[in-house]
């Protein structure tokens, strides 16, 4: 949902525009009762389909709700307008570290200061065990007087909940990514992860450039793993030698070898000599005096430089481990990144590849940037279901037992088709996967074009008898297949999602009441539904244009409900 200046939303108005963010639209907005000015963040309206962020849009709120720290922006509240979820969130006036950087504004005086008052908001964040993934400079918010603010809590974690990517999803931005980020540990990720983003953006300020630059985010992301940063002092002279070693210390590949605290971090950042600036902005816990005598300052040098030395016995192992990484990443990249007109062969079905980039999406084609990842060819069959049933011991579905087994699967509930998706050690498509599968990245009408072909799908005629339907093979119609070789996205079953959807409301759930008649106990308002997308044999289709919409439009459906026109298919996120 997008908003106008002057908009009433309950107790707030919009005031201005303030630009659009990785997950959603941030607006200036008055409260009407207090006056005063805050920040209003929404989530895009092409994610609102997008279960996995609308979660991560929720899990925001609940991080930011448990924390109070003055170097982090602070939630104020959080409501829901017209069925769209708000967060209203401290306005902070001030311009981005990445900005500042990018105009040549920032001091390495006034950099050391920021990470700093950054460091202490993480020694808090770690201390509530909340764990950033994403500190970079386009993250932090540098105040007209000084004072930094972090921003943008959308993919962190806390020690205590799931991850959101444990479908093999790369969340951070790849400059600033530690490396065992970049390898796909999330769930092991703590708070070490955040203190290696901070020495690459130390290591920015100190000299003007990340410690990796290439041509494309897998080489720099192979180089976090396996390159050692060119040391800071080399491209600037001026720094100290005790700045040097903090920031190298850093930015160590083995988290163990790094600062294993943010607060240890930032007292080495604030026991430096008289002559590299100091930090301020830091609690008051913080704020002693630790400056370091001269003696001290060459004790320091000895001793970060016999850990160097030592470290250097230890590079060969780990220069042979990452190259091993490095290897095995790079193999795997190869067979990730195929033509998307090959197959992933497994047991439970094959697999093509939709490749990651911007696609055109929704009725009116909006460029929309979409992960790579893989999709079932075709339907989850009877047989690939029987499979499941038979192994995990787990109630057939209507009629399977009976029907062709190389016939699409019907009659699931949602919970079932998710159930075998983890057996398989899948999932099922998000709304916008599905989509892309379905329609290519310019958007196409139809899986084949953009001309209606009742040759090329198992979709009915206008008038044409039910009796005279059937379902047809999940091989079928491989003349309509899509731009990535998936068949039957539209017709033959339509495909449950992994979308919630809203329930019907007024004349229309009392249809659905009817439909659904069979339910025990009966249908409500209140209980989960999902999308299903692409039609089936039995939609009833009034016209062309009612064609038209089945690739991107959507029908709500109870989870719990069976029905002969829905089955599904599964999708797999690459490097799993």
């Amino acid at each position: 949902m997008n908003f106008n200046v002057g908009d009433a939303l309950g107790d707030y108005q919009v005031v201005a525009v303030l630009g659009k963010g990785g997950m959603g639209e941030v607006y200036q907005v008055r409260n009407v009762i207090s006056t005063r000015l805050e920040a209003m963040k929404v989530l895009l309206a092409d994610l609102e389909s997008n279960s996995e962020a609308a979660e991560r849009f929720m899990r925001e709120i609940q991080v930011l709700a448990g924390l109070d720290h003055p170097n982090i922006a602070a939630l104020r509240t959080a409501q829901r307008f017209r069925n769209q979820l708000l967060m209203i969130m401290e306005f902070v006036p001030g311009t981005t570290l990445m900005a500042k950087l990018q105009n040549g504004e920032v001091t390495l005086a006034d950099g050391i200061n920021y990470v700093c008052q950054a460091l202490s908001a993480l020694t808090y964040a770690h201390g509530q065990g909340v764990v950033h993934r994403d500190i970079k400079p386009a993250n932090l918010i540098i105040t007209p007087d000084g004072k930094v603010k972090l921003m943008d809590f959308g993919i962190a974690k806390t020690v205590y909940e799931r991850s959101l990517t444990s479908t093999g999803t790369t969340l951070g931005s790849v400059h600033y990514m530690s490396p065992e980020q970049v390898v796909g540990g999330s769930n092991a990720l703590d708070g070490r992860s955040d203190l290696y983003s901070v020495g690459v953006v130390l290591y920015e300020i100190a000299t003007r450039r990340r410690p990796f630059e290439a041509k494309s985010d897998y080489a720099v992301m192979t180089a976090q793993v396996q390159s050692a940063p060119v040391p800071p002092i080399d491209l600037n002279p001026t720094l100290s030698a005790p700045l040097n070693l903090v920031i190298l210390k850093a930015l160590a590949k083995e988290a163990s070898q790094r600062y294993q605290t943010a607060d240890e971090f930032l007292t080495d950042l604030q026991s430096l000599n008289a002559s590299t600036p100091q930090c301020s902005y830091v609690s008051a816990s913080l704020a002693t005096d630790k400056y370091l005598t001269q003696s001290a300052v060459a004790e320091l040098d000895l001793r970060r430089t016999e850990e160097l030395t030592q470290g250097s016995r230890r590079a060969w192992t780990i220069v042979i481990g990452c190259t091993a990484i490095a290897v095995i990443t790079l193999l795997l990249w190869l067979w990730l990144h195929r033509t998307p007109t090959r197959a992933l062969s497994l047991p439970s079905g094959d697999m093509v590849l939709v490749d990651a980039g911007e696609a055109l999406l929704g009725r009116d084609r909006k460029t929309v940037k979409v992960e790579g990842f893989y999709i079932d060819k075709t339907e989850v069959t009877n047989r690939a279901f029987l499979a499941f049933c038979h192994e995990t011991n787990s109630p057939l579905p209507p009629r399977a037992d009976v029907a062709p087994a190389d016939n699409p699967v019907t009659d699931v509930t949602y919970d079932e088709a998710q159930a075998f998706a983890r057996w398989a050690k899948k999932r099922l498509p998000t709304a916008i996967e599905w989509e892309k599968a379905a329609r290519g990245p310019k958007g196409l009408t139809y899986p084949w074009g953009d001309s209606l072909d009742y040759n090329l799908a198992n979709i009915p005629r206008y008038g044409e008898s039910v009796k005279a339907r059937t379902l047809a093979p999940a091989v079928s119609y491989s003349e309509g297949a899509s731009p990535y070789g998936a068949l039957n996205m539209v017709g033959n079953v339509a495909e449950w999602i992994e979308a919630p959807a809203t329930a019907p409301t007024g004349n229309e759930f009392s249809n659905y009441q009817t439909t659904f008649r069979d339910l025990t106990p009966p249908l409500l308002p209140t209980e989960p539904f999902y999308q299903v997308r692409g039609g089936s044999y039995l939609f009833v289709l009034e016209s062309n244009e009612e064609a038209a919409r089945l690739l991107w439009d959507s029908t709500p459906v109870p989870a719990r409900a069976r029905m002969r026109g829905i089955g599904f298919r599964c999708a797999k996120s690459l490097g799993r």
